[in-house]
């Protein structure tokens, strides 16, 4: 009867085994779907997050494109304000009486046309606008048209004899070249006759 005890030892044995099993089943199948979870609230997460930077790339997107169009249809609007009280004032010079009958009216015209000049000055280097000094300096095809030649005195070729109209320059960018009329030596006036 030995036999028996050894049977049942066996036998308690094998349950215990299979109940490890078992549980290590149970353990594992819960792991799994634990990690499983686990990653579907990660890709739940990467996935909202993914829409949300979406959805802030359309807004800058559209944001900048709403500045640029405002930059564009409003970048003006400090010179527009300088200049409207430019406006006034030579609405002002024109209101003169219908004769002139004395000097000092002629006058007083001159001197308010020349204030009005010296605020557009005053406006345009706010602005950074310049005007072009061009009047002696050698004529360049970058900064100044030529609208005819002059006999020059001193025989210098090529210089900026008389200015026709101011150009401009915005920054370094050409706003209108000047108009200028550029001097020739009599000698090369002489050698084409």
């Amino acid at each position: 009867m030995d036999i028996i005890p050894e049977i049942s030892q066996k036998l308690r044995a094998m349950d215990q085994n299979t109940s490890d099993e078992t549980a290590n089943k149970e353990y594992n199948v819960e792991t799994v779907e634990k990690q499983e979870r686990s990653v579907e609230e990660q890709l739940a997460e990467a996935k909202d997050n993914w829409v949300r930077a979406v959805a802030e790339l359309e807004n800058v997107r559209r944001r900048s494109t709403r500045e640029k169009e405002e930059a564009i249809k409003y970048g003006g609007i400090s010179l527009a304000r300088d200049i409207v009280s430019v406006v006034d004032n030579l609405k002002r010079a024109c209101v003169t009486p219908e004769t002139v009958e004395s000097i000092d009216a002629v006058v007083t015209l001159k001197q308010g046309i020349e204030m009005i000049v010296k605020d557009l000055n005053t406006i345009f280097a706010r602005h950074h606008i310049k005007t072009i000094e061009a009047l002696g300096t050698m004529f360049d095809p970058n900064y100044h048209q030529a609208m005819f030649e002059v006999d020059a005195e001193d025989g210098i070729d090529g210089t900026v004899a008389q200015v026709v109209q101011d150009g401009y320059l915005l920054h370094d960018r050409l706003l209108r070249p000047a108009l200028v009329g550029v001097s020739r030596s009599k000698k090369h006036v002489s050698q084409t006759a």
